[in-house]
């Protein structure tokens, strides 16, 4: 679990010693990064946000005219950024947690076993999960097709988390609660 009161803690002093962009990661990973994340989505995001920041920093010290001073140009210039930052964090800010983007028919007529890659570590095992999109999703399929989409992924995995990932078929079946949706209705 991540200490929050260390990295607020951390920001401060990072602020203090002119790292701004540093102190930006961390307000950022107290504010929309789940704190079990794992260290690759961590990483992976550090770099998508260090990549940003480069890219507006970059772009800021090329557009602007070359006087000593800024000009009536660079200070149109910052507001037009400042304000593109702005429009970003409101609709930041007014984003949906979670969205349904697509729901296709099922195919499977019954599901006779569901295969699940797991990782092994001292602890025991567990189900290897990966991130996708919002999400962190576990790597189970209950067909074949699935199951070779998935495959590539858990190698991948296996190899960034330095653990073994073993792949399991499960086939003893429970039904132990089932959810309505209130505008659909099935005999199943």
């Amino acid at each position: 679990m991540v200490d929050r009161a260390l990295l607020e803690r951390v920001t401060k002093e990072l602020i203090d010693q002119g790292k701004l962009l540093e102190a930006g990661w961390i307000g950022l990973r107290l504010r929309v990064i789940p704190d079990d994340a794992s260290a690759t989505q961590l990483d992976e995001m550090r770099m998508a946000y260090f990549a940003g920041a480069q890219h507006l920093f970059s772009s800021i010290m090329s557009m602007l005219d070359p006087d000593a001073e800024p000009t009536e140009n660079d200070l149109g210039r910052m507001d037009l950024i400042s304000a593109e930052l702005n429009n970003f964090l409101e609709a930041f800010k007014r984003r949906p947690k979670s969205t349904v983007v697509r729901s296709p028919p099922n195919y499977l007529g019954r599901i006779g076993f569901i295969w699940a890659w797991l990782s092994i570590d001292e602890g025991g095992k567990g189900v290897v999960a990966a991130p996708m999109g919002d999400l962190t999703m576990p790597l189970i399929a209950a067909d074949k097709r699935r199951l070779d989409q998935l495959k590539p992924l858990a190698e991948m995995l296996a190899k960034r988390i330095g653990k073994p990932v073993r792949l399991a078929r499960f086939s003893k079946r429970a039904s132990t609660r089932r959810i309505r949706s209130p505008t659909v209705s099935t005999s199943a």
